[in-house]
């Protein structure tokens, strides 16, 4: 039988029949969350100063309709990067600490919201700049 405690139903199977099973630790998550997170952060404060550099470029008469789809941009873009920072905090944390479940969910949880808003923002500028009429 599996001398794992956690095992379920089936793992539980394929040990009795000398299965190797698979099992993810935390530490394993939460490194990949780290690496994954601080990089797309770095990605996403390089696009961000891209945008807030094209927004400053405009003159100070410039409408605010034409303005809009930049600072919408760049908030997505400023919130992809803090949540990134949030989740390499909240990595740097657990594995520093005490090790706790619900700061490896809040590290994933940040880091799933990081790359949905990356995803979006990605959406608006091929909808936006790319094929719209900007």
């Amino acid at each position: 039988m599996c001398k794992r405690r956690s095992c379920t139903r089936t793992c539980a199977r394929l040990c009795a029949i000398g299965a190797r099973v698979a099992v993810v630790e935390g530490k394993d998550v939460v490194n990949g969350v780290l690496g994954a997170a601080s990089a797309l952060a770095g990605l996403s404060l390089v696009f961000f100063g891209l945008t807030v550099s094209t927004l400053r470029s405009y003159q100070a008469g410039t409408p605010d309709k034409v303005l809009t789809s930049y600072k919408w941009l760049a908030s997505i873009v400023g919130a992809a990067f803090l949540l990134g920072v949030a989740a390499v905090a909240l990595c740097v944390a657990w594995l520093a600490l005490a090790q706790n479940a619900a700061l490896r969910v809040l590290a994933v949880g940040a880091f799933g919201v990081q790359l949905a808003l990356l995803l979006i923002s990605a959406g608006w500028v091929l909808a936006q700049f790319v094929w719209g009429e900007g």
